[in-house]
């Protein structure tokens, strides 16, 4: 009995002494257990996510492959379809303009029947040229032919007079001009006339000018007020502008019948010394008075208060509308 007793304290202080190692363990235990158990259920979500995503990608680029895919089909065939339309349409437009609108053989042959026909002019007129200057040359020499016979029919009473001189006959002009007494004649009773010369009378030296004036002409030519010419002192827009300024100066001495007044008088009448005595004592306005009451006039009713421009822009809430 007393064995037993000693064999079972014995196991229950081995099992106090291990309570606390055995609690560690078999917390170790639960927390990698419960760990292992976390990890391989988020990795098992994870690969769930991944096979999804890759399904639904998968299905989202084979769609997109196929809209691409019929896309490129779609523009290629349509690129193809113009391609051809247009083609006809130049194989059409072409032979319908060679066969109805420009057609070169016809316009080849018609260019050669013009060419033709122009060479054929060129000759006739050339034969109507050469017939019109043989006629009009017939037609001269037949007038100078008659011409001829009229002056010979005129002047038939000279004809004896050509190699001797008749007795009516005048003097010769050379001889006349070479007499001294016409000469004299000329000399006598034709004025000459000839130009103003700037040579003095004495023919030796010219007058005098500019800064080799003498000094009292000099001196007189200096103090001559400058009189500008017309041509001169005048510009192209000198008549508006001279029409401005005579307006300008029409205005400036206008006499106008209204009493100007640089400042505004009272118009009250002016009150005696007696009746001024009666009247309370009244101190003096001052600047800061006076300032206020033009505040004060200032935001009466119906009008905005007074604004520095210096301050910044205000709102429209700020205004009493």
């Amino acid at each position: 009995m007393p064995a037993l007793l000693d064999s079972y304290y014995r196991a229950m202080t081995d099992a106090e002494d291990a309570r606390e190692v055995e609690r560690a363990s078999a917390l170790l235990i639960q927390r990698m257990w419960r760990g292992y158990s976390t990890r391989r259920w988020l990795h098992n979500q994870h690969e769930c996510a991944c096979m999804i995503q890759k399904t639904y990608r998968g299905y989202i680029a084979r769609r997109a492959f196929e809209a691409l895919v019929s896309a490129h089909c779609y523009t290629t065939r349509m690129r193809r379809y113009n391609r051809a339309a247009t083609l006809i349409q130049k194989i059409w437009r072409g032979t319908y303009t060679r066969r109805r609108i420009f057609d070169y053989a016809a316009r080849k042959a018609y260019i050669r029947t013009i060419e033709a026909r122009m060479r054929d002019m060129r000759t006739f007129l050339a034969h109507q040229a050469s017939d019109d200057a043989e006629r009009a040359e017939a037609r001269t020499r037949e007038a100078r032919m008659a011409r001829m016979t009229a002056l010979m029919g005129t002047m038939h009473h000279l004809v004896g007079t050509k190699a001797i001189p008749s007795a009516l006959r005048g003097a010769d002009e050379a001889a006349v001009k070479d007499s001294p007494a016409v000469r004299e004649w000329v000399r006598r009773n034709v004025e000459r006339k000839t130009l103003p010369s700037i040579v003095s009378e004495d023919g030796r030296t010219k007058a005098a000018q500019g800064p080799f004036l003498p000094l009292a002409k000099l001196e007189k030519r200096k103090q001559q007020v400058f009189r500008p010419s017309l041509r001169v002192q005048t510009g192209y827009y000198d008549t508006d502008e001279a029409a401005k300024d005579e307006k300008a100066r029409e205005l400036s001495m206008r006499i106008s019948p209204t009493f100007y007044v640089s400042v505004q008088h009272s118009t009250r009448p002016a009150k005696n010394e007696l009746w001024r005595a009666s009247e309370p004592y009244q101190p003096p306005v001052t600047s800061v008075q006076r300032l206020a009451d033009k505040e004060e006039r200032q935001t009466g009713p119906g009008k905005r208060p007074f604004k520095h421009l210096a301050r910044p822009v205000a709102l429209f809430d700020e205004y009493n509308y």
